[in-house]
């Protein structure tokens, strides 16, 4: 499932959820850390994935990051995030003309998508014997920023605990903090 969200202050968010977006890329690394979660959290679903557009007077946020979450043997969160070179453009009408967007994740921001899960799993809690593989992701040419990326790795952990009850309430809340 695909949600549209019209925010405050004109930002936009797309959001999948047991879904992900068109930004497949091949990693040409890897980044990792296992996490010991405050507490357990069971997870409702096994992919989840924002594309996030924030104005900020007169610069812009951009992100797009998704995961897939596995069943692990460890007994705590595993997290492991692909790392790329730049790819191929991504036409996404949340920017428009306002920058240049392209698939990957570029090693600049990989560790703040770790962060953001870490962040997640002190403060929240989180699945455990899981393994999360970020491995869907575009960035903006010059609307990117370690600090947007550490916010969707957040919002995309806590997106695959949601139930079913008022999906897009659930969402909005995550998004307004």
């Amino acid at each position: 499932m695909k949600l549209t969200l019209e925010l405050p202050r004109h930002a936009r968010a797309n959001v999948w959820l047991d879904d992900a977006p068109r930004a497949t890329y091949a990693a040409t690394s890897y980044l990792g850390r296992t996490l010991a979660p405050i507490r357990t959290i069971e997870p409702a679903r096994r992919l989840a994935a924002i594309e996030l557009f924030v104005p900020h007077g007169p610069s812009l946020s951009y992100a797009l990051l998704g995961a897939e979450l596995v069943m692990a043997e460890s007994t705590d969160l595993e997290v492991s995030v692909s790392v790329s070179k730049e790819g191929p453009p991504l036409i996404s009408p949340l920017t428009g003309k306002l920058d240049r967007v392209s698939i990957g994740l570029p090693k600049e921001f990989a560790q703040a998508v770790l962060d953001g899960a870490a962040r997640t799993a002190q403060e929240l809690g989180a699945p455990t014997q899981r393994k999360l593989l970020y491995r869907w992701a575009a960035h903006g040419f010059v609307s990117s920023s370690p600090t947007v990326f550490e916010n969707a790795s957040a919002m995309v952990l806590r997106f695959l605990t949601l139930t079913e009850n008022d999906l897009e309430a659930q969402i909005c809340r995550i998004l307004s903090s």
